[in-house]
């Protein structure tokens, strides 16, 4: 994770590269397989303006508008992926989505057999073809769909989860306990493979090991959430040092714009004294200068001082734009080290605030509803540890997260 984000700091203060489509579809990717479902919509709508049918984050979209129940906008964009290409299996995708988050299965389940249709080897439509059929409990097909899924991306964990997911909800628990394992051995920083591991110890009996992995969990969202507090900083830190960039470019131009009047206007004024001296010469035929004449040349011998001064003034203020120049170019570099120190100091001071967390620290700085039940389930297992504190202290936070759940009052 630490090399991840190094990355992603690289990428937004050194290659200035934060509006980009592909550096913005793997913040969005990231951000999704951290659960950090917010800051993936916002990714997503960033991108939107950018790309709005950019082919490396549409699943992810669809996926995080499911996740978040956004009804209405995943209804307009499932229209608008259809509309640009209809042979096209990520727009079907979107369209099996919208049923199956209105509790459509059966249409579903028919845009999802669509879009494997239009691509065989698109393992998101087979793993929501799967779950559209584990919802209407057809667990046969939902297993084939999800085997399907893992032939086609064997590298990921999420098929193996989703397969444990499905033994353990028929109450396979041996084949549930080998695909659960199997999926945390390949992705190790999933939160939901914890959760999922603790349901399935919950069920055998082991309530102390349930605990464990419900807390492990808790903490892995944490230190998500820590990390999404990271890139918001950086990129608050990216817009400021554009910002000072820019106050020095408008600071430059301004003095480049007075350096010039100066010039016009000394130039102006010695046109001006010289006529005068012509036709005072041309007036004096005896060679001898009039009182005015040496008025004159007094005032030009002032002139003269004036201008040796003015163009020491100049010369020194025409070195003044690169001395300008290079000194906003130190400021710039001096201002985007100091940045990153900063960050670096920040990420420092999180990575010892995360290592001095408890269970129960972890438990109050949990903010999303998505983890209400792994919460619930873990007060169930401190009161079956007979830890009535701890337990009440989640069914506490359950009812802050979720009002409305009758079960948390029982």
């Amino acid at each position: 994770a630490e090399d991840v984000e190094a990355a992603f700091r690289n990428l937004h203060l050194s290659h200035r590269l934060s509006h980009s489509p592909e550096v913005l579809s793997l913040a969005a990717i990231r951000s999704y397989n951290t659960y950090n479902l917010t800051a993936s919509l916002s990714y997503c709508h960033m991108l939107s303006t950018i790309d709005p049918l950019c082919p490396t984050a549409s699943y992810v979209h669809i996926a995080t508008l499911v996740g978040l129940k956004h009804k209405r906008p995943l209804f307009q964009l499932a229209h608008r992926l259809v509309d640009a290409n209809p042979k096209s299996a990520c727009a079907w995708y979107a369209v099996g989505c919208y049923y199956h988050l209105c509790q459509r299965y059966d249409l579903a389940q028919r845009h999802f057999c669509r879009a494997t249709r239009l691509n065989p080897r698109s393992a998101e439509c087979w793993i929501g073809f799967g779950c559209s059929f584990a919802a209407c409990d057809e667990s046969d097909q939902a297993l084939a769909s999800y085997r399907a899924a893992q032939r086609l991306h064997g590298g990921s964990h999420n098929p193996m989860l989703y397969m444990g997911m499905e033994y353990l909800r028929t109450n396979h628990l041996s084949l549930a306990g080998h695909f659960l394992k199997s999926a945390r051995g390949l992705g190790s920083g999933d939160p939901l493979c914890c959760n999922e591991l603790g349901v399935w110890c919950f069920k055998r009996g082991e309530f102390g090991d349930a605990a464990g992995w419900f807390n492990m969990a808790l903490r892995l969202c944490t230190e998500a959430r820590f990390t999404g507090d990271s890139l918001a900083l950086l990129e608050s830190e990216v817009e400021e040092i554009e910002r000072r960039e820019m106050m020095m470019v408008e600071e430059k131009e301004a003095e480049l714009s007075m350096i010039r009047g100066k010039e016009e206007e000394e130039e102006y004024v010695t046109a001006t004294l010289r006529q005068g001296e012509e036709l005072v010469g041309e007036e004096d035929g005896d060679g001898k200068p009039p009182l005015s004449t040496v008025r004159f040349n007094n005032n030009n011998s002032a002139l003269k001082n004036v201008n040796g001064v003015t163009k020491q003034q100049q010369s020194s203020s025409s070195s003044q734009p690169i001395l300008s120049t290079n000194a906003t170019t130190t400021s710039t570099t001096t201002t985007s080290v100091r940045q990153q120190q900063q960050l670096k100091r920040s990420r420092h001071r999180q990575q010892r605030r995360q290592e001095q967390l408890s269970d129960l620290d972890c438990i109050d700085l949990c903010q999303d509803p998505f983890w209400e039940p792994t919460i619930f389930n873990l007060g169930h297992s401190y009161r079956k540890l007979r830890q009535f504190v701890e337990a009440a202290a989640c069914f506490e936070k359950c009812l802050s997260l979720c009002p409305g759940n009758a079960a948390s009052y029982a």
